[in-house]
């Protein structure tokens, strides 16, 4: 096995940043490729070197197959990416082999279908109190040149458990934020939700599908 250089890889695949108990994620477009490559150069990204002591704060960003288009990323290197990364979960075929049907089809999503891309996720992740500086340091001038932020970005939340109790008594939407790292998109995720969320008649259960996400 070749050695991992951890420089180049981010932070939060190797860490998970438990440590730090507050976060932000940003759904961003990409409207000036030019200042968001200047803003990608300079912006403070954390990578999964290991540190002493360990940082405080964290930024990490994940593209889509439309937003590496709209960075200006060759053509010839786009096919490189698995055909699951680049239709994306909107597509019609993989949202049926998904079990995205009905009231949970693309065109009821708030995004990610194809009239809602987002090109990608900038995810911050802090130490309590030190979340809003984080936010300020991004969102530097190449920032507004370029991005253009979802009306549900800079969304503050705390990553321990909220109850609904507290969510209602705050005003708060209770949501649930699910990262997925995975090195083959059909073999772990892909595979995780036709055998278990979609499938009926998994380990015994039948006519019923996974309770976890809320599907009966």
């Amino acid at each position: 096995m070749s050695q991992v250089d951890y420089a180049d890889v981010q932070g939060l695949v190797r860490f998970g940043y438990g440590h730090m108990t507050s976060a932000s994620y940003a759904l961003v477009r990409v409207n000036n490729a030019d200042a968001a490559k200047a803003w990608l150069r300079s912006a403070p990204i954390t990578t999964a070197v290991a540190q002493k002591p360990a940082p405080n704060t964290a930024m990490n960003i994940a593209f889509t197959a439309p937003g590496l288009r709209a960075l200006g990323v060759s053509e010839s290197i786009i096919p490189c990416f698995s055909h699951e990364f680049r239709g994306g979960m909107g597509h019609e075929s993989r949202a049926r082999q998904l079990g995205d049907v009905g009231k949970n089809a693309p065109s009821n999503w708030t995004w990610g279908n194809y009239e809602r891309e987002r090109h990608a996720l900038v995810m911050l992740f802090a130490e309590q109190g030190q979340l809003d500086s984080l936010i300020q340091t991004a969102r530097d001038r190449n920032w507004s040149k370029s991005i253009r932020e979802d009306r549900l970005v800079w969304y503050l939340q705390s990553r321990r458990r909220r109850s609904a109790r507290t969510c209602a008594r705050k005003r708060v939407t209770p949501r649930l934020n699910f990262i997925c790292l995975s090195a083959n998109v059909s073999r772990q995720f892909e595979f995780l939700q036709n055998a278990w969320v979609a499938n009926t008649e998994f380990s015994g259960v039948s006519g019923k599908s996974d309770p976890a996400s809320g599907q009966s």
